[in-house]
């Protein structure tokens, strides 16, 4: 899942800006510690007033609701209120049963699952205005697919259902073929033609008839068989993890008849039928409101009554989380030590011995999060266009042409990521250096993602796997990769190794002209952004070139001396992004050449995370690698072949058994470690869901779903709001409580 940078973009404000609703400590209010009731329980606020509304804001407003074309987040976080799946996931994080029955019935071998209508639970669809519309049916499973299959959808999010689902691949082909490529040929040779184009890609037989065809167009041979309220997806191979994927967009239902009266305007406005916890009430550019479904199966688990959010502003003082808080206005807050007043007051206290791990205030609340969100990372569009799609490009073609050229070779692209300089980038976090460094990563599948059966770690794989290939002890390795640390070569290594490139490219491509200019999608519409990117491009260029490129950012090498316009590679900021538009724009054109984005998983399983960097990936279209068109440089070529190989391999190990699920992540660690270090795709920059924070909220938490994957999370059913603020002593007993709890849960 595509997650849209928009919201690290505004920084530490964004990241700040936990929940709103009303209610909070006023500004005026001064701490006093109060006694710790060790014996706090969730039970202990039975008789406690909650609220009915939540109000929050939002760094970038969805673009739109069709569940069967989109995967950016933006979108995902209120379609996942809108519509329930089959499956979802419990405030523990474990998978349970939303719509059907139960999670899933797998046959002995795992190449089929069945999955039944729970008709008990009675959920419907309602219009926008909450009046019945129909029953949800095992049928609406299955028509979602068919839509987001056809080749016509044009569905970012179908890269999932063609990874695992029988037939898949060939419908979409098929739909490609007939209603589009050949769509003004003569019947009879439409048929000829597209059957003998299927059977050239070894989708159909060569004597396939006309009929045959209409099965495959019809939807009729893709492996999803329904019978009465049951539904069995029949799998390309057998996937012990397959019922992981359908808490993601394209398993969600879809009412047939709605979407065939509305398939144009889908998605638009309020044009969608929902199942699920909310309604969408109001949509324009600067809001969205929901209100509670009354008619919703789970309606007794949904206390929140009314949801609004509203777009949030660019520019905003730093201390606009704590300010709103203070005032009433939200629910919750994120302290930034960049709110100087803010932390004084809540973190560091009057005798300044506080602490991010240890706050002074009684209602600062400490916690080290080890849960997983988006890893965000550094990439190159290998294959950027020269045609300024986006038409906020300030470089010429012949520029980008020439820059094209040399990031086709993965020995330059591995200098350039080695010499980005993440310590100045992650300044921007924090004044602390516990702040700066804690969210950092340096594999792309994070911590806490899946373990095997026995409880190892998959980062562990991944040790193992650079160990071997490297012949360094496991603790070497673990040093070189473990999160919440930058390990940064030193400036004369880094130039050295950026020199190298430079000679070796001077012998592949002798046409390669030099400063080869490195556009950067900086967010210039944001102050604080700009002023943060401006100091980490330069320290970037230092360690590029050996020489101060701007003397007015040097912040890291006083004593170097100025380029002179000698540099041989050169990062410089797009300053024509002044607003979220225009960054939207830009990343979904593909105008860019550095760019920082993200990818949320989709599903339990390495697969999701390694299929985004194959060639024709899940993220080939911002890299510049798709399966077909793209020219490489001949070693390019051939490590993405090798990559692709490994992840092919990887993928067809069944994890059937623990054995077999140990050979499997052993083999995508493999990859993973092949593809960061060998092909250097990709630099990884940090995900959000690791290392300390300091919050005050009025939330009762631990209360809504929780899942490293899938739409889950992003559920408000459960959410519970106080009018006050819980004591973090409180709220640590929440904590201690819901462990236990989860211990007993059902896995």
């Amino acid at each position: 899942m595509k997650k849209n940078k928009i919201s690290v973009l505004l920084g530490v404000l964004s990241m700040s800006l936990v929940a709103c609703g009303g209610g909070g400590a006023t500004s005026e209010s001064t701490w006093v510690p109060a006694p710790c009731d060790e014996n706090f329980t969730y039970e202990s606020l039975k008789d406690v007033e909650r609220k009915t509304s939540y109000s929050t804001y939002l760094s970038a407003m969805p673009t739109t609701l069709n569940y069967t074309k989109t995967m950016q987040a933006e979108n995902g976080q209120h379609i996942a209120n809108f519509v329930d799946g089959l499956v979802e996931h419990d405030r523990f994080g474990n998978l349970v049963p939303c719509i059907a029955t139960d999670t899933g019935r797998p046959n002995e071998d795992y190449t089929e699952w069945s999955f039944t209508i729970d008709e008990a639970k009675g959920a419907t669809w309602v219009d926008a205005n909450g009046d019945y519309y129909a029953d949800v049916t095992a049928d609406d499973f299955k028509f979602v697919l068919q839509v987001v299959l056809n080749a016509a959808t044009a569905s970012e999010s179908a890269y999932l259902p063609l990874l695992i689902i029988d037939g898949a691949e060939r419908y979409m082909e098929a739909t490609a073929l007939f209603y589009n490529e050949y769509k003004d040929l003569e019947e009879s040779l439409r048929y000829r033609r597209t059957i003998s184009s299927l059977a050239g890609k070894g989708l159909i037989d060569k004597n396939a008839t006309n009929e045959d065809l209409d099965n495959i167009l019809n939807f009729n041979d893709v492996g999803i068989i329904v019978e009465g309220n049951t539904i069995t997806y029949r799998l390309i191979q057998a996937s012990d993890y397959f019922n992981t994927m359908l808490t993601y967009l394209p398993f969600l239902p879809l009412n047939r008849t709605y979407y065939n009266e509305n398939s144009v305007y889908f998605g638009t406005g309020t044009k969608i039928l929902y199942n699920g916890a909310y309604r969408l009430t109001t949509r324009n550019d600067t809001k969205i409101e929901y209100t509670k479904n009354a008619s919703y199966w789970d309606a007794d688990n949904v206390h929140v009554e009314t949801v609004s959010y509203t777009r949030l502003g660019e520019n905003l003082p730093l201390s606009y989380a704590r300010d709103e808080y203070e005032a009433g206005n939200i629910d919750g807050f994120t302290l930034s030590s960049f709110d100087e007043e803010g932390w004084d007051k809540y973190v560091k206290g009057v005798d300044g011995k506080g602490t991010i791990i240890e706050p002074h205030h009684d209602l600062t609340y400490s916690q080290e999060s080890q849960s997983v969100d988006s890893s965000f990372m550094f990439y190159l569009n290998l294959n950027r266009s020269t045609s300024n799609p986006s038409k906020l490009s300030q470089c010429s073609s012949s520029e980008i042409s020439n820059t094209n050229k040399a990031i086709k070779y993965s020995y330059f692209r591995e200098a350039f990521f080695d010499a980005l300089d993440l310590e100045i980038y992650n300044a921007r976090n924090g004044q602390e250096t516990l702040e700066q460094q804690q969210g950092q990563i340096n594999t792309y599948i994070p911590k806490n993602f899946v373990a095997d059966d026995s409880g190892k770690d998959y980062y562990e794989y991944l040790v193992d796997a650079y160990s071997e290939k490297y012949d360094v002890t496991r603790e070497q390795a673990d040093a070189k990769l473990a999160p919440g640390q930058v390990s940064l070569s030193t400036l004369e290594d880094s130039v050295a190794k950026v020199e190298a490139a430079i000679e070796q490219l001077k012998v592949d491509d002798p046409t390669i002209t030099y400063p080869i200019i490195i556009e950067y999608s900086s967010f210039y519409g944001d102050q604080t952004t700009k002023d943060f990117d401006e100091l980490f491009i330069e320290a970037t260029n230092e360690r590029l070139n050996g020489c101060v490129t701007d003397d007015a950012f040097n912040v890291k090498n006083p004593d170097l001396k100025v380029c002179n316009g000698n540099e041989k590679v050169k990062v410089v900021p797009n300053k024509k992004i002044l607003s979220t538009t225009n960054y939207l724009t830009v990343s979904n054109t593909f105008d860019f050449t550095l760019f920082i984005s993200g990818w949320g998983p989709d599903y339990g399983d390495p697969m999701t995370y390694a299929h985004t960097m194959v060639q024709g990936g899940d993220l080939a279209d911002y890299i510049g690698i798709p399966e077909k068109g793209a020219k490489f440089s001949q070693e390019t070529q051939e490590k993405l072949d090798i990559y692709g190989e490994m992840v092919e391999n990887a993928n067809k190990i069944v994890s059937s058994t623990p054995e077999k699920k140990v050979q499997r992540y052993k083999a995508f660690a493999e990859a993973e470690i092949y593809m960061l270090e060998e092909l250097a795709l990709m630099k990884p920059l940090y995900q959000t869901g690791q290392g300390y924070s300091c919050s005050i909220s009025n939330f009762i938490p631990y209360r809504s779903p929780r899942a490293g994957y899938g739409l889950s999370s992003d559920k408000l059913k459960g959410m519970e709001i106080l009018n006050e603020p819980l004591s973090a002593c409180k709220r640590k007993a929440l904590r201690e409580e819901w462990i236990a709890e989860k211990e007993n849960s059902v896995k």
